[in-house]
């Protein structure tokens, strides 16, 4: 989970992307611009969107086998 409010390109979400991680960013900054065919979860930086976005990926762990088939197709 990336969490930020003023983050360039961060080489740290590019490199979880890179080992096939599930990923929740915050939508700012060059961020988005990493944002594919819903390769990450992409929210605002509002507090409850991150937690419900968490809780997705927690809860739902066929989410991110859906994560790692989408990067290997």
């Amino acid at each position: 989970m990336l969490t930020t409010s003023s983050q360039g390109a961060p080489r740290t979400l590019m490199q979880a992307l890179f080992m096939q991680k599930a990923c929740i960013a915050t939508n700012l900054g060059s961020v988005r611009d990493l944002f594919f065919k819903d390769n990450f979860l992409l929210y605002g930086c509002d507090e409850n969107q991150l937690k419900y976005g968490l809780k997705l990926l927690l809860e739902h762990p066929q989410i991110l086998k859906e994560f790692l088939r989408a990067k290997l197709a």
